[in-house]
């Protein structure tokens, strides 16, 4: 496992959405602002040309990633899984280890399930991890808290949406800093 991260840049870092899918979506804690804060993270890491990990936990029975998130994934591949822990997939674990990024940033839902199993997986397989508290649910409070408070114990860091993109381009003079103003606001 690795230790708390190093600052974000968009050399180190890709972002890995986990499940956010069907009804589920909308009835885990502040399911409606989740799904908003997840599109809006999804568009940024397109503009700043982060590489994503888009993966979906058997969409046949849960049923397929929020219309509004896939879009902004669009040409995206979308990978399914069975396990909770996406890096037993042997093409989701595959994926991540050729992107060659140290730095996963994470959002999705459940936290104590497959977020939380994922991000372990990450951990293990030499990964920084940086949870995104505000872009990651699940169906009550405490199973969300005790989640969050597992990944920050195996050391995965703690981040907000709007903390993660800011440490991303670190200056306002970046080229992308106008463009996502909109999308973190």
């Amino acid at each position: 496992m690795t230790e708390a991260s190093p600052l974000l840049t968009v050399r180190n870092s890709a972002l890995m959405v986990i499940d956010v899918q069907g009804k589920l979506a909308t009835t885990v804690v502040d399911g409606e602002a989740l799904i908003d804060r997840i599109t809006r993270l999804a568009k940024a890491a397109r503009l700043l040309n982060l590489p994503v990990i888009w993966v979906e936990q058997n969409p046949q029975g849960l049923g397929t990633t929020v219309a509004s998130i896939a879009d902004a994934l669009e040409d995206t591949p979308c990978y399914e899984k069975s396990a909770f822990n996406a890096m037993a997939a042997p093409t989701i674990a595959s994926a991540v280890t050729k992107l060659k990024h140290s730095h996963m940033l994470v959002c999705g839902i459940e936290a104590h399930v497959c977020v939380y199993q994922s991000v372990y997986g990450l951990l293990d397989a030499g990964k920084r991890v940086s949870v995104l508290e505000d872009c990651v649910s699940s169906r009550t409070e405490t199973n969300r808290r005790v989640g969050l408070a597992r990944m920050a114990s195996l050391g995965a860091a703690m981040r907000s949406m709007e903390m993660a993109l800011f440490e991303l381009i670190g200056d306002a003079s970046h080229p992308t800093f106008k463009q996502l103003l909109p999308l973190i606001k």
